[in-house]
């Protein structure tokens, strides 16, 4: 285990106060929350690594953040049960003459506050992992970095690079990379019916191809451009934005035509490509 002690559930939240709570009353959460971390996030790998880092006492600042993020996620999970007790009546809250429980609402707040700090904890990891070449092969074989391979905004920085920010998509808005990986079906099914539907299968295929292995000829980035902005309107729901740029991308193939000749364009891009083009100026 990474967290295996309650003194370090402790160094990171301070709502903790000292002997108000055993490392069993959490275990059961921390247990739960390193599998998801594992899982979802690191991958064995790279899970495995910070463990033996943790043990031998090494690389402790990469330990401290996955610390961290282990400890704001089982304390946020845990908290609604932590006063509770069972008696011959029920469930009640515990109370002495010191201290009273909290309130729903304060209960609520505090949750909020530790769901926002481990998202933050989540972000900071992950750009460090990014940025540590010891690391980065590893994570390169997680879950999360692997994610969105299939998708021209991969990365959650790529994303909001594209996506048009405004009060219509606010609630939608992915804040975090946790919450972009939300968005993962979303995104797949635009690719398939939106982006394929527009420049065929094989055409998209072979964007996807290039862009993975950091091989995009001239043309492809130029084409790729108005696409991922297409890609991130139509993923927060603005299909008007979506067809502008959508039709935008297929004005670069019609100007471009020698370097798409092989793509295998779908019937419905052929038929508007072969369309001649309209000077409104």
């Amino acid at each position: 285990m990474i967290v295996d002690n309650i003194n370090t559930v402790k160094k990171h939240i301070a709502a903790i106060t000292p002997d108000a709570i055993s490392f069993a009353e959490l275990e059961e959460s921390i247990r739960a929350t390193e599998s998801w971390l594992r899982n979802n996030i690191l991958g064995n790998l790279l899970y495995d690594f910070i463990v033996a880092k943790k043990e031998a006492n090494s690389d402790l600042v990469l330990v401290s953040k996955a610390e961290r993020i282990i400890s704001l996620h089982a304390f946020c999970a845990a908290v609604p049960q932590l006063n509770l007790i069972l008696t011959a009546a029920g469930f009640a809250v515990t109370n002495n003459e010191k201290v009273a429980p909290a309130s729903k609402e304060r209960v609520a707040d505090l949750r909020a506050g530790l769901k926002k700090q481990c998202a933050d904890a989540v972000e900071d990891l992950l750009v460090f992992l990014e940025k540590e070449s010891d690391c980065k092969e590893l994570w390169e074989t997680s879950p999360s970095y692997t994610l969105f391979t299939d998708s021209f905004l991969p990365t959650y920085m790529l994303f909001k690079n594209y996506a048009q920010l405004s009060e219509a998509v606010a609630s939608i808005f992915p804040k975090c990379r946790l919450d972009f990986a939300t968005l993962r079906g979303k995104m797949r099914s635009v690719m398939a019916g939106k982006i394929a539907g527009a420049i065929g299968k094989k055409l998209t295929d072979e964007l996807l191809d290039a862009m993975n292995v950091n091989n995009l000829s001239e043309a492809q980035k130029k084409l790729l451009e108005p696409l991922r902005f297409a890609l991130a309107a139509y993923t927060l729901g603005l299909n008007d934005d979506g067809d502008t740029f959508i039709n935008q991308a297929l004005s670069v193939i019609k100007e471009n035509p020698d370097d798409f000749a092989n793509s295998g364009l779908s019937f419905a891009t052929q038929e508007w490509l072969d369309k001649p083009i309209i000077n409104l100026c």
